[in-house]
C-alpha cells in the first residue's frame, strides 16, 4: 500500500505547477527546499509529474538513507527508487570494499543512463558525500 493517490493533490497547486514548469527546460537544475515532514511527498510529486529521471542530493548519508527508504511509502515498492551509497573508504587504510554499497552505485548509475532494463525513469538518491566520490573511470563503466 502507498500513499501515492495523495500526490496529485500537491501537484495541483499554483506553486508546484511553476516549479515543474521551471524543471521543463532542457537539463534543468532547479533547487527545492522542503521542510522534512514534506521531502518524500514533494520528492515523490517530482519524480512523478516530471516525466523524467530525477537525482536529489541530500545533505548527509542518513538523510540519504532515509528518504530513500520513505519514497517507497509515497511511491510503492516497484518504484524504480535507486540509492547511490556512499562508500566507507578510510584514507591510508587497507580495507576490503563493502560490495553492496559499490553494487548499489554501479546500479544507480546504469539507471541514470538507461540501462536498467524496465526503468525508464529512475529516481536516484544520494548523499552530497557519495555523489563527490569516485566510482570508476567512464571508459570502464562503457565497456562493462
Amino acid at each position: 500500500m502507498s500513499l501515492s493517490g495523495l500526490l496529485p493533490l500537491l501537484g495541483e497547486t499554483e506553486q508546484f505547477a511553476a516549479l515543474l514548469n521551471s524543471l521543463g527546460a532542457p537539463r534543468a537544475s532547479t533547487a527545492v527546499i522542503a521542510p522534512d515532514p514534506a521531502t518524500e511527498c514533494t520528492v515523490a510529486t517530482i519524480w512523478r509529474e516530471s516525466g523524467a529521471p530525477v537525482f536529489v542530493l541530500t545533505p548527509n548519508p542518513e538523510s540519504a538513507r532515509k528518504l530513500h527508504d520513505r519514497l517507497f511509502i509515497w511511491l510503492g515498492d516497484d518504484a524504480p527508487v535507486f540509492h547511490f551509497s556512499e562508500s566507507e573508504d578510510i584514507p591510508f587504510e587497507r580495507y576490503v570494499p563493502d560490495r553492496g554499497a559499490s553494487h548499489n552505485r554501479l546500479r544507480a548509475l546504469a539507471a541514470m543512463r538507461g540501462e536498467v532494463k524496465g526503468v525508464k525513469q529512475p529516481l536516484v538518491v544520494a548523499s552530497i558525500n557519495a555523489a563527490s566520490q569516485a566510482t570508476l573511470e567512464r571508459s570502464v563503466f562503457d565497456s562493462s
